[in-house]
């Protein structure tokens, strides 16, 4: 009896749950099929932090700003509990899980949406096109880049996708909200414990459950406890910070150095900082990642998406638009080589809005077809016909070409550069030795093969960029304090002519970049392109 009547739920269910679980599958085995096996810079070079990531959670650590202490513990538990590959893989697998989960997110989204827009079409239409969005985005290479990698953004978008669907129940005003808005809030406070710029999501759709919700007052309660304790994961950055780790960013012990870390201090300059002369160019370069995203068709429909939103829930229309906005513009004044990837969040609303576009263009067909073909059983099959149509042709013009031109690009199975130049260099130095680095993805790569996978040899990997701040020197003197003297240098220059006196016979210091500062004070030697041992001139 039990089990006749949970035959009879999942009926009632409808061709949904089975076709976004096979959705949400499908889009984990491209990514598994194109998974880096170990460390890597990704595509581009867009992933270069993952070095930084890997070590710091590896040993409990605080990585730069804004410290991301939700994937730092949830990339720790993972790592540890799944013992699969290296750590690094770990990681990649992880990001391969939660962005397929966040394509799930996605198909539900905008299943639950469309039935805003047409309530006759059969749920299976529904499905269907909530599958063809979850595909567009899962299939985009900007999104797909960081899937098969270790980074923040998968997770990131996981927690944008959990937000559209519990704002899409939380605007249902026959639902019980209690439990739903502390849920809700305790999922914005994690994902802000690991990006900050959920709140270009969370507040425009804040404003749309506001509106549509009839949110109470003790609603409001339920959503800030839950908030406040999602938030708590912040804990974490003082917590480690004053066991000073290997890597351990800011001083985050200290109140000041907590600030500096969650508010990213350190990269202030860089917000708002693209020189206006190069705005053109960056709106030029902008305009092609959306096209390369969602190809002519993709965004076709997504124009048609957000027509049928605004004559059906402008509302959510105007929140979501907001949101893309936002990150889009923000991605542009944001002056890195890499600030495409915060556009992530953007192209997952972008691909909402395709399937709202389909399916509003499927809705019209399907009106068409039955004021034009009589009802008899043969034509309606005929008219049918027109609605598969369509559908075949989305799902091979847009995620399918997708594939096909990027999966030569997005296939990170063979990529070990990063690995093979860190264990080149680990390779060549002594036991013990000091390595300065300049640029991130070299240092990032040593701090975790330095760290993690090579821990044994007691490698020293130094950032040269890191000798300007007086709390890196303080950390560094803190774990080895007979190289690194309590006194702090003035500059980075006397920072380094200090580690190269100190320890430039035993164990050795070496430099992994060439510089004119560098010729005129040390003696240097190379056993390897690009990499010099240093000794005091």
């Amino acid at each position: 009896m039990y089990y006749g009547c949970s035959m009879n739920r999942i009926r009632q269910l409808g061709p949904g749950p089975p076709i976004g679980f096979i959705t949400t599958l499908a889009a984990l085995g491209l990514y598994l099929l194109t998974v880096a096996p170990t460390l890597s810079w990704g595509w581009r070079d867009i992933g270069v932090d993952g070095g930084d990531l890997l070590a710091s959670a590896y040993t409990l650590g605080v990585p730069h700003p804004s410290g991301y202490p939700t994937f730092m513990l949830l990339l720790k538990a993972f790592g540890t509990l799944v013992p699969v590959g290296d750590f690094a893989f770990r990681g990649n697998l992880l990001s391969a899980l939660l962005a397929a989960a966040s394509a799930g997110f996605l198909y539900w989204f905008v299943y639950r949406i469309s039935s805003k827009l047409d309530t006759e079409l059969p749920l299976m239409v529904r499905a269907v096109v909530a599958s063809f969005a979850a595909f567009t985005f899962a299939t985009a290479p900007l999104f797909w880049s960081q899937a098969v990698i270790t980074e923040v953004y998968t997770l990131n978008t996981f927690f944008v996708g959990a937000l559209c669907v519990q704002a899409s129940y939380l605007t249902d005003r026959n639902r019980d909200r209690v439990r739903l808005m502390v849920i809700t809030g305790l999922t914005l406070g994690m994902g802000l414990g690991n990006h900050l710029t959920l709140l270009a999501v969370a507040v425009p759709l804040g404003f749309w459950v506001i509106v549509r919700g009839s949110i109470s007052r003790s609603s409001g309660v339920n959503f800030i406890i839950g908030l406040l304790v999602g938030l708590s994961v912040y804990i974490y950055l003082p917590i480690r910070a004053a066991a000073n780790p290997p890597v351990n960013w800011g001083d985050a012990a200290s109140l000041s150095g907590l600030f500096w870390v969650v508010s990213g201090q350190a990269y202030q300059d860089l917000v708002f900082g693209s020189p206006i002369d190069s705005l053109g160019q960056k709106l030029i370069s902008w305009l092609g990642l959306v096209f390369e995203q969602l190809n002519p068709l993709g965004l076709f429909l997504a124009f048609g998406g957000t027509s049928a939103l605004w004559k059906s829930e402008r509302w959510l229309m105007g929140a979501t638009a907001i949101s893309a906005a936002s990150l889009l513009a923000y991605s542009i004044f944001y002056n890195t080589f890499d600030s495409q990837v915060l556009t992530i969040p953007a192209f997952f609303i972008i691909s909402a809005y395709s399937g709202l576009g389909l399916f509003s263009i499927l809705a019209s067909v399907s009106k068409w077809a039955i004021e034009n073909i009589n009802g008899d059983s043969p034509d309606s099959l005929k008219r049918n016909l027109p609605v598969v149509v369509l559908i075949l042709v989305a799902f091979v013009a847009v995620p399918t070409i997708a594939i096909y031109l990027n999966y030569g690009s997005q296939d990170r199975s063979e990529d070990r550069r990063a690995s093979a130049y860190a264990e080149r260099v680990l390779d060549t130095v002594s036991q013990g030795a000091i390595v300065l680095s300049d640029t991130e993805d070299r240092t990032f790569a040593l701090w975790y093969y330095g760290f993690v996978e090579q821990n044994e040899k007691e490698i020293i990997p130094v950032s040269s960029r890191l000798l300007q701040f007086d709390w890196y020197w303080q950390s560094l003197n803190e774990r080895h304090p007979a190289i690194f003297p309590a006194q702090i240098p003035k500059d980075v220059a006397e920072a380094l002519v200090t580690i190269v006196g100190t320890a430039s016979d035993d164990p050795g210091v070496y430099f992994t970049f060439f510089h004119t500062f560098l010729v005129d004070n040390f003696e240097l030697t190379s056993d390897i392109p690009g990499l010099f041992k240093a000794n005091p001139k």
